[in-house]
C-alpha cells in the first residue's frame, strides 16, 4: 500500500489527492459533518468578527480619505480596479477607484459602468460592497501615486496659462500705450 500512496505527488492539494486515492486502491477520507448546531455557533461567531474587521476596514478607509483632503491638490483622478469582459457580447465593463469631486464633496468614489458610457454610475466608497471596499483598499498606494503625478502636470499647466495671460495683459497694454509690452 505504502507504494500506490507514493504515486500521489505531494504537491497535489489534499482535496485533489483524496479525489485521487480511491482509484489507488485507498479508502477516501470523508471530512467531519458537523451539525447545524454547530454551524450556526461557528456562524454567529464569524458574522461578529466579521462585522468587526469590515467596522475597521471602514475606519481606515475613512482615515486614508482624510489624508486625500488635507492635500487639497484638488486634482481627479481614476485608476482601474477591475474589468469584466463578456464572452457572449463584445462588453467591456469596469470598475474604478476614484478620488475626485462628487456632488460638492471630494472623497473616494466607485466608478462602474461600459467603457463606452460616458456616465457610468458613480457612488461612495463607503456605500459600496465590502469586496469592492476591499478592492479599494490595495489600490490606494497606486491611486496616490497617479494623483501626485496628475497634480504635477497641472502645476506645470497652471503656471504656463498665467504666463499666456500675463503675456496677453503685457500686449494689450502696449496697444493702448501703456507701456509694459514688448
Amino acid at each position: 500500500m505504502a507504494r500506490k500512496r507514493a504515486l500521489v505527488p505531494p504537491s497535489i492539494e489534499s482535496a485533489a489527492a483524496q479525489a485521487l486515492l480511491p482509484r489507488l486502491g485507498e479508502k477516501k477520507l470523508e471530512p467531519e459533518k458537523k451539525s447545524m448546531p454547530e454551524l450556526m455557533a461557528e456562524g454567529q461567531k464569524l458574522a461578529g468578527k466579521m462585522n468587526a474587521a469590515t467596522d475597521a476596514l471602514n475606519d481606515a478607509l475613512a482615515a486614508a480619505e482624510e489624508q486625500f483632503n488635507t492635500l487639497n491638490l484638488g486634482v481627479p483622478v481614476w485608476v482601474n480596479l477591475e474589468t469584466d469582459v463578456d464572452d457572449e457580447f463584445p462588453d467591456v465593463w469596469e470598475r474604478a477607484l476614484g478620488y475626485c469631486k462628487h456632488d460638492g464633496q471630494w472623497g473616494f468614489y466607485m466608478s462602474w459602468g461600459h467603457v463606452q458610457d460616458p456616465h457610468p454610475s458613480i457612488t461612495p466608497l463607503r456605500q459600496s460592497s465590502r469586496r469592492v471596499r476591499q478592492l479599494a483598499a490595495k489600490s490606494l498606494q497606486p491611486l496616490m501615486e497617479k494623483l501626485i503625478a496628475q497634480a504635477n502636470r497641472s502645476l506645470k499647466d497652471l503656471v504656463d496659462d498665467v504666463d499666456d495671460v500675463l503675456h496677453f495683459v503685457d500686449m494689450a497694454r502696449s496697444a493702448r500705450g501703456e507701456g509694459g509690452g514688448e
